[in-house]
C-alpha cells in the first residue's frame, strides 16, 4: 500500500512539474527589431538580480533613452541610452554604467522582451504596458 502511495505520488509531482514546465515554455518567437518604434512605449515586468525578483517599470523612449524604476531593486531608478543593432536593442545604464542587450518576442497574440546584462548578473522578462 505504501509503495503504491508513493509511485502515486511521484506520478503527481511529476505530472505538476510537466505542467509548470510547459507554462513556463510559452515564450513566442524572436522579432527582430528594425525600428525603434516597435519598442517604444511602457513595459513592466520582473527583474532577476541579488537572488531576488523585483517588480521592474521601463519607459522606452524613440529618442534612444529609457527611464526604468523597481521599488526593491536599488538605487530604485535607473536611467540610461539604448540603440538598435542586429536586430536586438543595446542598452547602457547611465545609473550604474552597466550594458545589455534585448530581444523582443511576438506571436500568438502575445508580446514581450527578454533583458539579459551582460555581466549575466540580472535578466528580466517584460511586456507592454496595458
Amino acid at each position: 500500500m505504501v509503495t503504491l502511495l508513493r509511485r502515486r505520488g511521484l506520478l503527481a509531482a511529476m505530472t505538476i512539474a510537466a505542467l509548470l514546465a510547459a507554462g513556463c515554455a510559452t515564450v513566442p518567437p524572436a522579432r527582430a527589431v528594425t525600428d525603434k518604434k516597435m519598442v517604444a512605449g511602457t513595459w513592466t515586468g520582473t527583474i532577476s538580480a541579488r537572488n531576488a525578483t523585483h517588480a521592474y517599470t521601463v519607459i522606452i523612449n524613440e529618442d534612444g533613452t529609457y527611464q526604468g524604476t523597481s521599488p526593491t531593486l536599488p538605487p530604485g531608478r535607473f536611467e540610461g541610452t539604448w540603440q538598435v543593432s542586429d536586430g536586438k536593442m543595446l542598452w547602457k545604464s547611465s545609473t550604474t554604467g552597466r550594458t545589455g542587450s534585448s530581444t523582443l518576442h511576438e506571436g500568438d497574440g502575445k508580446r514581450m522582451m527578454q533583458f539579459t546584462l551582460d555581466d549575466g548578473s540580472a535578466t528580466a522578462e517584460l511586456t507592454p504596458a496595458k
